[in-house]
């Protein structure tokens, strides 16, 4: 959703106008909010592309006779599947509205980054479980191989819950810190307004 390139009927677009009303901060905000849309665009292409790949071609492999994954009936296998499609689907879905030429406000076009930006650890997360189940249903299940897996399974969960747990302490800290601005905001403005005027 690149506002930058948006044109009116004359063929100016928001930049222009910004210039020729001397609005410096908008131009920046423009110029911010596209590089933010583009840079979240390639980033859920790039899941896209990884899911979709391992999509067409699944851990194990295909029968060549048949054309059917070699693991399709083992549980990993499914769980693979499922975490693979959502990952792909949701990322997708991101994709086709980041690049979409609807003109939002700021408000809504903020609003939709913070929206994006949760999916896109939907996506992430789901995308780390396709992995997870893709390495599971491959390795061999034989004495002695267990500890493989259970290796898998708690380096590979336990890095991605720690940094979804640090991004969600990072958040919370963040609506912490927004919520007491705003009471902040709204106090002095009580003050502002209760004051009495002085008549010097």
């Amino acid at each position: 959703m690149d506002l930058s390139g948006l044109q009116d009927n004359e063929g100016r677009t928001p930049l222009h106008w910004a210039v020729i009303k001397g609005r410096v901060n908008i131009i920046a905000e423009i110029l911010s909010v596209s590089l933010e849309s583009s840079e979240m665009t390639t980033k859920h292409v790039l899941i896209v592309t990884v899911t979709f790949a391992a999509g067409v071609n699944p851990p194990g492999g295909f029968n060549q006779a048949n054309g059917k994954a070699l693991l399709g009936k083992k549980t990993a296998f499914k769980v693979f599947l499922v975490c693979n499609i959502v990952a792909l689907f949701l990322s997708l879905g991101i994709v086709n509205v980041l690049v979409s030429v609807i003109p939002f406000k700021r408000r809504t076009i903020m609003k939709l980054m913070v929206a994006t930006h949760k999916v896109m650890w939907i996506s992430t997360l789901f995308m780390a479980s396709a992995y997870i189940d893709a390495i599971w249903s491959i390795l061999p299940k034989g004495k002695g191989d267990h500890w493989v897996l259970i290796e898998v399974v708690i380096i590979g969960g336990g890095c991605t819950m720690a940094v979804f747990l640090s991004l969600g302490i990072l958040l919370v800290r963040q609506w912490k810190r927004k919520s007491e601005w705003r009471k902040q905001r709204e106090d002095h403005k009580k003050m502002k307004d209760g004051s009495p005027k002085s008549n010097t």
